[in-house]
């Protein structure tokens, strides 16, 4: 029980930082920043599905779309272009 927790705390504070580093260099790191959450949020779903552990795919499923559009946000507010 204590393994689904922790790699579910490690997936959400991946994110977090992803999500934190999107706005960095006035917004072009979100082009490599939200790609990475994709692969990272899915191929943890993918795992936790096909290991039975339902905790973990369904947790970084709900991150898998939650977590791109709080970098976009993040991106929106710091990249120039958009926020003129």
């Amino acid at each position: 029980m204590k393994k689904y927790i922790t790699i579910i705390i490690i997936l959400i504070i991946i994110d977090i930082a992803l999500i934190a580093n999107s706005g960095a260099d006035k917004g072009k790191a979100a082009f490599y920043s939200i790609p990475l959450i994709l692969l990272i949020n899915s191929t943890t779903s993918i795992y936790g599905f096909i290991k039975k552990n339902k905790k973990i795919g369904v947790a970084a499923l709900i991150l898998f779309f939650l977590a791109p559009i709080f970098a976009f946000i993040v991106f929106a507010y710091h990249f120039p272009f958009l926020t003129r």
